[in-house]
């Protein structure tokens, strides 16, 4: 067997690999699903254990948006405990469907919603075969790599022409300085840390869909939907420019659809267009109210 020479296969970096994998997370109700209802069309929609929002993608025609919708089996069910048929968690059957897709892809947007309750679901699936018992560290283990194998299939099916979509729901997560010991509150996937780090870190774009305070022309505060692009202090939100450029900072982007956001990247124009106001704390006036009952009550 010939050895290879691996200088000899070095390429020119214009020919590295990139990917269309894209991660749209925030809370309930801040219109993820919208916004990834933009994206190009024929779409594939998969929404997991009742878990999207896919009614909201209804004003397409089904030319436009085909959808399956994807939930685990149930072990204890008479069929499967009889042994006649073999259940399947959520989890495998998009495994099934994203295989499938490596074959053939007809659409040209692959949508998961949500990605976090394929974690949930499986979870849920593997319980209910050990009785309802939870999972050991072993198993929590498997879980893990089973996530990365799906993440690392969904990062090389984006290679080639079609966009693929994870939407996730976010939970807080408690943080603490090093050096100065202040804690801060981050945004991170709904999911264990591991897990949901790597579906961030194989994505080209991880974008946070949000409700936020403007201003508008008047100068007047108005809630909006907003979408982040770009590096955020408290998110792990990022966004790979075409030829390496580097985005200094964020910015919000309202109504938030996919072709706005490609020429935003094609024009290069990444001047804030919205003026958010940001509270330091929406809570203050509670807590002051809190501790002057405090201070009252001391009197007594």
């Amino acid at each position: 067997m010939a050895n290879t020479n691996w200088l000899e296969e070095a390429k020119g970096i214009s020919k590295s690999v990139t990917n269309k994998y894209t991660v749209i997370m925030g809370k309930i109700g801040t219109s993820k699903t919208t916004s990834a209802g933009t994206y190009p069309k024929p779409m594939l929609y998969i929404t997991v254990a009742k878990d999207g929002g896919g009614i909201v993608l209804k004003g397409y025609s089904d030319d436009e948006i085909k959808f399956l919708d994807i939930t685990s089996d149930n072990p204890l069910d008479q069929a499967y405990v009889n042994g006649k048929n073999t259940p399947k968690s959520s989890y495998t059957k998009i495994f099934e469907i994203l295989t499938e897709l490596k074959e053939n892809c007809p659409f040209k947007t692959v949508v998961i919603d949500t990605a976090t309750a394929i974690q949930e679901d499986l979870v849920k699936f593997l319980e209910a075969y050990k009785g309802g018992k939870k999972l050991n560290e072993g198993e929590w283990g498997t879980v893990g790599k089973l996530m990365s194998s799906m993440v690392d299939l969904l990062a090389e099916l984006s290679q080639k022409d079609t966009e693929y979509v994870s939407i996730m729901h976010i939970k807080e997560h408690k943080l603490s300085d090093s050096t100065t010991g202040q804690e801060y509150i981050e945004y991170v996937p709904k999911m264990t840390l591991n897990n949901g780090s790597t579906f961030l870190e194989k994505a080209n774009n991880v974008m946070y869909s949000c409700r936020k305070t403007v201003l508008n022309k008047q100068g007047s505060p108005e809630v909006k939907f907003l979408m982040y692009i770009g590096s955020h202090p408290y998110i792990d939100t990022k966004l790979r420019l075409p030829n390496g450029e580097k985005l200094d900072k964020g910015l919000y982007i309202e109504d938030f659809t996919f072709d706005k956001f490609q020429k935003i990247i094609k024009e290069n124009d990444f001047e804030p267009k919205v003026t958010v106001v940001e509270p330091e704390n929406p809570f203050k006036n509670d807590e002051e109210e809190i501790e002057t009952k405090k201070e009252e009550s001391k009197d007594w």
